[in-house]
């Protein structure tokens, strides 16, 4: 989520006797507004609930804030649980943890911030006023809640049983009186009100009320401000001070009251008068746990400090980007992590002076009021004093305090357009050497407090950018110019200007730098890293872009180094240059490992270890063991996020001190070790198909179960952790999907188009600065029903039905089998008949032409020819059976073909014209054998019949197929004889038989001059 962030002056006092200002102490702000989320820049005020969740009372809705994202509930009348109006004036959590809404239609009621449902709570016996009345919710030691209609005599009490407010006389005074306000005094157990005619005390043990002239408990605040009229806004502060806003009817603003109850004493402030406080309104206070005090209102926000200034204003400039701008502000309020929220007309401001990790500091001239100058150098005396070198600006100083102190008259100069760039401590003489522009130098003696100006001719009237101190005494100055200067302590002796010799040109020196071993190195523009011999002045090794790979630096410009431990270097030179004494090989690290940019410019180790670098893009908190890295911009305080040239610096108590282009910072870098118990994730959203759910009760599932084609979701979660600096990481994981953890960017958000069918399992984890990761893990299960046609239950289904189907299929062939298997037996029963028969009557004919042969020769013939006729049948009949049990002739287009050759065979032997039409859809069945076989007999008898017994020889036959049905249609035409007609008669018998046997239908009709016969046969 975007966010701007502002720095705030806090602190800006006038030194008139210095000449210039105390650099004022800033804070980092960051900025809700419309474009981050909120629904409205209108917030009336907010609370966290015991989740930790924020809810914002705005003009256009209830809001909830998880850190992350902003979600809004308004008055959708499509929604049930929306709320009577957009417009909520106050948010107020009770001591049970319910969420008490108020919206300016004067209605009232409870918001389930589980469930996300509003259920209004009605105000019995009383007519809604069409004007909006400010209301105060008030809980007694005997946990009741009371609601007060401000400026009037309506009191109700919230009725569990009822869920409803009805009218109350906890106060019995509140029919007789108007209240503006009521606080409670939690040590005297006393409840303070404030009305037109005066404060009023009430005593619910006693139930007794002091006011103006009746005080019969002698109650001191009546004494102290009895007469006095017109009280209106009330707080008290845990020092047991009671405020209390005061505005006379003639005033054209208001006064503040203070009474002390430890004390006794009283004051009075006017804000106008005193500090040039306009027209304004005192809305009320907030009072931090760690004591700090804040009053705040219309147009200003203030720190009652109580000291000889007792309010400190936070100043309001809509020309400056790092200060808020608001007209009003309606409320304040602090967090469990101690963020102070401060609800304005201009959205909502943020902040933190109990955990502000850098101190920003800037320079600024009464008459300009504007940033001045650059700070370049810094020195600390063994006192905690600073002494801080400005381009243009000269010195500063300041005590431990960061309070301002005088420059010594002999440096007075030092004011008057000199640029400071170096500062050093000699330790064989206490002098302190000041590099200036021009090659210039000033001697300033710490003894005698005289200064001393000089410009050695090696400087070549160059700026000295750096001046070092190797084993021996000698110092070393570089300059603008690229001069390596050495000034010989031993050959200087006691003339300090003496002593100064060139050693060498390069580019720009950059830094200077004494390692444990005693070499000076110097990082020189375009040349690199030069290491040099103090005993000889000679370069004895060279580091730079060109040296062999592995041994090489990022880039030819290094800006600033230091000695990491006896065998590492660390030089910044683009990105960080690790660099192993013993082996000079260098290792590299970039943006490509997590640097936030390639630009490093100064470099320094805090007592833990770890590195900070300052860059053009802000600071980076470094562990060069694990390989960490934590940035850190204007949304975490620095004002200015270009650092300078090695402007980093090592404080003796531990904190570190940064230059910047236009200002300074100062930081404890243990403070951002505090521990945080914040850093356990939650689950803040989660959206299905774009489509947000209740978060709450999907949790409550063991599992939450989605359709295959509905796993479009995404998934939101927050630590609910308000403070900035905490720096968390989040690592997400789907189990069963997701290989390995997922760092999750800013958004904080783990988003899946799809999932397969299947379980999963999503976690959450966080990881804070130091790279430890929380002890809980977040959780919750998943579950993608996949699509019926890959549930178990429809695999069981198939398996099911491909076993039936085998078994039908199997069952079928089997019943196939059998019928083919009964058939056989009728074929070969009947085969068997016949040939019995016939062999029966040859035998026995065969006998009687024996018997005959010798007597009757002319009967044995005949008894012969008959024999050969009824073997001939016999072999006509066995071949036909043998041919329709042939599996080879098991179409039907086999059996038109064999009674076509059969009404050839006819036609030839009997001289008949038989004349056949068969239809192409007959040709396609598949009938079995048996239908075959009976088919072919019933043709074949008919045609055989016609053909030797009909008197004409025309013999039409016609076979189709009408739907399920063969029809054979056989005509022959002429009249018949008598033995033809008897033959015919036989032939109808014969066929009647065998139609019934194929439960076929038979229509026979034999007329004078023809002979018709019509069999349909039913087919499968």
């Amino acid at each position: 989520m975007p966010f701007i962030r502002f720095n705030l002056i806090l602190l800006l006092l006038n030194l008139a006797v210095y000449g210039l200002c105390q650099p004022p102490e800033q804070y980092a702000y960051t900025h809700y507004k419309l474009s981050d989320g909120l629904a409205s820049n209108v917030v009336n005020n907010m609370v966290q609930d015991e989740s930790g969740f924020l809810w914002l009372a705005t003009n256009n809705g209830l809001q909830r804030y998880d850190g992350n994202n902003f979600i809004t509930i308004n008055s959708d009348t499509g929604d049930v649980a929306g709320l009577p109006s957009d417009e909520v004036t106050e948010v107020y959590l009770d001591k049970r943890g319910n969420l008490w809404v108020a919206t300016a239609d004067n209605k009232v009621g409870i918001f389930n911030t589980h469930t996300f449902r509003y259920t209004e709570v009605p105000i019995k016996q009383w007519s809604r006023e069409k004007v909006h009345v400010d209301k105060l919710f008030i809980e007694t030691a005997d946990n009741r809640l009371l609601l007060q209609f401000r400026k009037s005599n309506k009191l109700f009490q919230y009725d569990t049983h009822a869920h409803a407010f009805v009218p109350s006389t906890y106060f019995p005074f509140v029919n007789s009186r108007k209240i503006n306000y009521i606080v409670y005094d939690q040590w005297r157990q006393r409840f303070i009100c404030s009305t037109d005619s005066g404060l009023l005390v009430y005593n619910p043990k006693t139930s007794v009320a002091a006011y103006d002239d009746h005080n019969p408990e002698g109650d001191p605040l009546i004494t102290q401000y009895k007469g006095e009229r017109f009280f209106n806004y009330l707080y008290m502060d845990a020092a047991h001070r009671l405020f209390a806003e005061q505005w006379l009817p003639n005033n054209t603003h208001p006064s503040l009251h203070l009474f002390d109850f430890k004390t006794g004493v009283q004051k009075k402030y006017d804000l106008q008068k005193e500090y040039g406080l306009s027209y304004h309104q005192i809305k009320g206070f907030l009072q931090q746990r760690s004591g700090k005090l804040w009053i705040f209102g219309l147009p200003f926000l203030a720190r009652y400090t109580g000291s000889t200034e007792p309010f400190s204003f936070l100043k309001k400039d809509y020309n400056k980007e790092q200060e808020p701008k608001f007209n009003i502000v309606y409320s304040l309020f602090e967090d469990r992590q101690h963020n102070i929220w401060v609800c304005s007309d201009n959205g909502v401001y943020q902040f933190n002076p109990d955990a502000q990790l850098f101190h920003n500091y800037t320079l600024t001239t009464p008459k300009r009021f504007t940033v001045e100058g650059r700070s370049q150098s810094l020195f600390q005396w063994p006192n905690g004093e600073l002494w801080v070198g400005y381009r243009d600006l000269g010195i500063f100083c300041y005590d431990r305090h960061m309070l301002p102190l005088p420059l010594p008259a002999s440096l007075a100069s030092l004011r008057e357009g000199k640029s400071v760039w170096d500062m050093h401590l000699h330790s064989k003489t206490g002098k302190l050497w000041i590099a200036l522009r021009g090659g210039q130098l000033i001697i300033y003696d710490t003894t005698t407090k005289k200064a001393q100006l000089l410009a050695p001719e090696p400087m070549a009237q160059r700026a000295i950018t750096q001046i070092i101190e190797d084993n021996q005494g000698n110092l070393w100055l570089g300059t603008q110019g690229g001069n390596l200067v050495k000034w010989d302590y031993a050959a200087a002796g006691k003339n300090i200007a003496a002593g100064f010799s060139l050693v060498k040109k390069w580019g720009v020196i950059e830094k200077l730098f004494t390692d444990k071993s005693g070499y000076v190195w110097v990082a020189a523009e375009a040349e690199g890293l030069l290491k040099i011999d103090p005993q000889t002045n000679k370069v004895v090794g060279q580091i730079n872009a060109a040296s062999p790979a592995g041994y090489a630096l990022w880039n030819n410009n290094p800006k600033d180094m230091l000695q990491y431990n006896d065998s590492l270097l660390v030089v910044a030179s683009g990105a960080l240059n690790i660099i192993n004494l013993n082996t000079l090989r260098v290792q590299h690290i970039s943006r490509y490992d997590g640097l936030p940019s390639n630009t490093v410019q100064s470099v320094v180790k805090d007592a833990s270890g770890m590195l900070w670098l300052g860059t053009l893009n802000g600071l980076c908190r470094t562990d060069i063991a694990k390989h960490t890295f934590t940035t850190y911009d204007q949304r975490d305080g620095l004002m200015n996020e270009s650092f300078n040239v090695a402007g980093a610096h090592n404080l003796s108590n531990g904190r570190l001190l940064f230059m910047t282009a236009e200002s300074f910072l100062i930081f404890d870098p243990s403070f951002i070790l505090r521990k945080d118990s914040f850093n356990t994730p939650f689950i803040t959203d989660f959206k299905l198909m774009n489509c947000p759910l209740l978060v709450d009760s999907l949790l409550r599932l063991k599992k939450i179960k989605l359709d295959y084609n509905g796993t479009n979701m995404m998934i939101e979660f927050s630590a609910l952790n308000y403070n900035k600096l905490a720096k968390l990481d989040y690592y997400y994981q789907l189990q069963n999907f997701d290989t390995a953890w997922i760092k999750s960017d800013d958004r904080h958000q783990a988003i899946y188009t799809y999932l397969p069918p299947g379980n999963y399992r999503f976690k959450v984890k966080t990881k804070n600065i130091e790279g430890i990761f929380s002890p809980a893990i977040t959780y919750f299960y998943i579950s993608v029903n996949p699509p019926f046609w890959k549930t178990w239950w429809f695999y069981s289904a198939i398996i099911v039905s491909i076993g039936l189907v085998l078994y039908l299929l199997d069952r079928e062939r089997m019943k196939r089998l059998a019928t083919l298997h009964n058939m056989r037996l009728n074929i070969a029963s009947e085969l068997h008949q016949d040939v019995s028969s016939t062999l029966n009557n040859i035998n026995m004919l065969s006998q009687i032409a024996k018997l005959k042969a010798e007597k009757d020769i002319v009967r044995s013939k005949e008894l012969i020819d008959e024999i050969s006729g009824k073997s001939y049948d016999m072999i006509v009949s066995m071949d036909d059976i043998l041919w329709s049990i042939d599996p080879n002739n098991d179409t039907m287009e086999k059996t038109l073909l064999r009674i076509l050759e059969l009404a050839n065979t006819l036609e030839t032997a009997s001289g008949a014209s038989i004349d056949m039409v068969v239809h192409e859809k007959v040709k396609d069945l598949r009938l079995d054998m048996k239908v075959r076989h009976d088919f072919f007999l019933v043709c074949k008898e008919a045609l055989q019949y016609l053909a030797q017994y009909s008197s004409n020889k025309n013999i039409m036959v016609d076979i189709d197929l009408v739907r399920t049905k063969i029809v054979v249609k056989i005509l022959s035409v002429g009249s018949e004889t008598e033995e033809g007609i008897l033959q015919m008669q036989e032939l109808h018998k014969n066929l009647t038989e065998q139609a019934r046997a194929m439960q076929a239908h038979l229509n026979f009709e034999m007329g004078k001059r023809d002979t018709s016969i019509v069999l349909t046969i039913p087919v499968k």
